[in-house]
């Protein structure tokens, strides 16, 4: 079993192909270049497009998906003169956070009036918080690229939605050092050749690797694509991973749904979805020797989520979060027999 102990990611490290900012209203007489950028804008929302051609003049985004790529959806920054309905979004990009209306009727509360407003983070920064929930989603692809301090050997992507991820490492001097491309199709549930053919296609959710070349200060890129659909990406961890022991078969893995599910008189049910949350048990068999120390880091990340690995060929294994419980049994002379209890993030 292992750990990958976060890295914090800084806007100053971060480009992202996600857009924070709108940029400037789509203007019908303009002459927009190859890869220019422009925002059709409803509301409060602000829909990003890229141009597909040069001398791109007249052809509204909207309806010209020969002339334009939809990209993704950001948000104006919040006014003090505009009414907003309940459920309107705003943007405070200094803070990298959106802001939801929580009442209709809503002019000149500010987004700091917790009676009025509801954070999340913004789109481009929601695959760096801590809620696995909470996705940074686009057309077509993500293409991030993070320029990092020290070293790292392991990346996590967890809650993915998508066709494949390119993960591609560079250092100083060396060039490109690693460049793999993952496809997330899954064969599970592919039981026999009617299900090969006919079945849904299932995509893994997470995608892992542990064996990034540690050199200094490398730029890390990744690049999640799914042609003509919307990828996501819920959390996305670099770090150093760290091994605990050997995870023994019996682990157990699930899920808390926080859903409200309620019954009338009747039996007539009504469903609130909510968000859920992964949980695992594993029993770790470590040596005499490393106790102390794996004691040590234990305290050091009670209040930090990392990622768990229960085992690295069995991706379902891998959860963000916290451990719930820890203890040790010192079993034999040179082995001890350690419990975990892991609570994902919702």
């Amino acid at each position: 079993m292992k750990i990958i102990r976060p890295v914090t990611v800084t806007p100053a490290m971060l480009t992202s192909s996600v857009p924070e900012t709108a940029p400037a209203a789509y203007a019908g007489g303009t002459a927009y270049a190859l890869g220019d950028r422009a925002s059709v804008v409803t509301g409060s929302a602000a829909a990003v497009y890229e141009s597909l051609a040069a001398a791109n003049v007249g052809h509204d985004p909207a309806s010209s998906p020969d002339w334009w790529r939809a990209v993704a959806t950001t948000f104006l920054a919040w006014n003090s003169g505009t009414t907003y309905a309940e459920g309107d979004r705003v943007l405070d990009a200094a803070n990298h956070r959106e802001y939801v209306s929580l009442q209709g009727a809503n002019t000149n509360h500010p987004v700091t009036d917790a009676a009025w407003w509801y954070p999340f983070p913004s789109n481009r920064w929601a695959m760096f918080d801590q809620v696995n929930g909470t996705e940074t989603m686009a057309r077509d692809s993500i293409s991030v690229s993070m320029a990092l301090a020290g070293r790292i050997d392991s990346i996590a992507l967890l809650n993915v939605s998508g066709a494949s991820v390119r993960i591609e490492v560079a250092a100083d001097g060396a060039g490109t050092i690693y460049d793999q491309t993952i496809g997330l199709a899954s064969d599970s549930g592919i039981t026999d050749w009617f299900a090969y053919f006919f079945e849904e296609v299932i995509r893994e959710h997470n995608a892992i690797r542990l064996d990034l070349p540690l050199y200094a200060s490398p730029t890390v890129t990744v690049t999640l694509s799914d042609p003509g659909s919307e990828v996501s990406i819920g959390n996305l961890v670099l770090g150093m991973a760290r091994e605990l022991g050997a995870a023994q078969y019996g682990a157990q893995i699930g899920i808390t749904d926080f859903s409200k599910k309620a019954a009338d008189d009747f039996g007539n049910y009504t469903i609130v979805e909510r968000p859920f949350s992964r949980r695992g048990r594993f029993t770790v068999w470590a040596s005499g020797m490393q106790i102390p120390a794996l004691l040590d880091l234990i305290v050091k990340y009670r209040a930090t989520p990392v990622v768990w690995i229960g085992a690295e060929e069995r991706t379902e294994t891998a959860l963000f979060g916290f451990y719930k419980d820890f203890n040790v049994e010192i079993a034999y002379p040179t082995m001890s027999i350690c419990t975990l209890e892991i609570e994902g993030l919702t």
